[in-house]
């Protein structure tokens, strides 16, 4: 085997183990394997995301908002989106630590970028935004998120339907 494929390898295996770790509620052990996994693949989104959902699991906010924030960015970077579950536990872990301004902005930025579509997250990221905002309350923002689902899923039913009949719109 070559060094890259064992370092791909024992990437993943940390990773597996990592995931596995935070099942069984070991987030101590966990954080260790995505440290380690975060050395050998530096900013990687996934072992950063990782990384803030195990420090908030431990109460350290402070310490979940730095690698939540440098996810959140290197997912703009590289995918040309955000993730609406990386932005709302980021506004999780600014209400954890009294910033509770913080917080609101970051949700309503949120919102407001799945309701004028600048991002289009899958399907079962806005149920799961939609979810949130309605588990904090914001159930107007959770009805947004819902609306705006069901309107691309009806935009897109047109479309194949004409696809397939053979209309251009």
């Amino acid at each position: 085997m070559k060094k890259i494929e064992i370092q791909a390898l024992k990437f993943s295996n940390l990773m597996l183990l990592g995931e596995s770790l935070v099942d069984r509620n070991d987030n101590v052990n966990a954080l260790s394997c995505f440290l380690e996994a975060n050395k050998l693949s530096p900013g990687d989104a996934h072992v950063l995301t990782n990384i803030g959902i195990v420090y908030w699991c431990l109460k350290k906010p402070q310490e979940a908002l730095v690698f939540l924030a440098e996810a959140e960015e290197r997912l703009l970077k590289e995918q040309g989106m955000i993730s609406g579950v990386v932005t709302y536990l980021i506004a999780l872990n600014f209400q954890a630590i009294g910033q509770f301004e913080r917080s609101w902005l970051v949700l309503r930025d949120l919102a407001e970028r799945v309701i004028t579509e600048k991002t289009f997250p899958g399907e079962n990221d806005l149920f799961d935004l939609a979810s949130k905002f309605a588990m904090i309350g914001n159930f107007r923002s959770a009805i947004k998120t819902i609306c705006v689902l069901l309107s691309k899923k009806a935009i897109l039913k047109v479309e194949y339907c004409r696809e397939i009949a053979g209309v251009n719109a």
